[in-house]
């Protein structure tokens, strides 16, 4: 190990600083949560378990070729994080009404939990429910918001028996959403 002179210590401390402050890498927070921004007039921090999902993944994952555009994935890929620009002027509740309807029509075996709203000011509707991927039982929370003139939805999916650790990560990942609506910027 090379010895530090007193110069050297100066930027050790500041990256420290910059380290524990979660003013590290740029778009890092506290944790190693990053805020993302995929160009859909939002911006979200993404829990630090998650990588970003490349094309090959995603056909890997989604069987259908409607595949979401922005993907998250934990490093086993138990876990994913999907966005989704939606083409709809309806609000947000009667779109996550249709959303539950076509889950109902595409699989009878669809269980439904529960639903309500999350986010700082309680505007995003969300639902959760279980879904069978091959022999898999999967816990998914869809959630919907009003972002860049149009409406995001976004899922959450894991294994159904790790929903417990994740379910209070995803909520609290809700409660970052910023949006381009208010002033012009980002509120």
């Amino acid at each position: 190990m090379k010895r530090m002179k007193n110069e050297d210590f100066d930027c050790f401390l500041l990256r420290m600083e910059r380290q524990f402050n979660g003013t590290g890498k740029q778009g890092e927070k506290n944790g190693g949560e990053r805020e993302f921004a995929c160009g859909f007039g939002f911006r979200i921090r993404i829990p630090p378990d998650f990588r970003e999902g490349g094309k090959e993944e995603a056909e890997g994952i989604f069987w259908s070729q409607d595949r979401p555009p922005v993907l998250f994935l934990t490093p086993d890929r138990r876990a994913g994080i999907t966005f989704r620009q939606m083409e709809t002027e309806d609000a947000a509740d009667a779109c996550m009404g249709r959303i539950r309807q076509a889950l109902q029509r595409a699989d009878g075996r669809t269980v439904f939990y529960g639903s309500g709203a999350a986010g700082k000011n309680g505007d995003i509707p969300w639902l959760e429910y279980k879904s069978f991927a091959a022999d898999e039982r999967v816990y998914n929370l869809a959630f919907l918001f009003a972002a860049g003139g149009g409406c995001v939805m976004g899922t959450f999916y894991c294994a159904l028996e790790d929903y417990d650790k994740w379910k209070p990560v995803v909520f609290g990942m809700l409660d970052t959403v910023k949006t381009t609506e208010e002033e012009g910027g980002y509120r």
